[in-house]
């Protein structure tokens, strides 16, 4: 199994800029240096929830720029539409 190096807090916020620039929807997950998490829901390149430790919003993102970095993973949610059945 590949050992990864951990990252700068600034590398995993340029990460997830860029998510939020290519307009993506789904989960931004940070698991930090200091064995906290974070998740971001992001709905379109728009940032919908934010959680960290058990802070939410506004908190959560002061709480999150205490850490100096870790890791992060990207879960896309792949948006179809399933074609309605005609009712007869």
């Amino acid at each position: 199994m590949e050992k990864h190096s951990p990252l700068s807090l600034a590398q995993i916020l340029s990460h997830l800029a860029s998510v939020l620039g290519y307009k993506q929807t789904g989960t931004f997950y940070i698991a930090t240096d200091n064995n906290t998490s974070c998740r971001f829901a992001i709905n379109a390149g728009k940032l919908t929830h934010c959680t960290h430790r058990r802070d939410q919003g506004q908190a959560a993102l002061l709480s999150l720029l205490e850490t100096t970095g870790g890791f992060m993973l990207f879960f896309r949610k792949s948006v179809t539409s399933i074609p309605r059945q005609r009712r007869t």
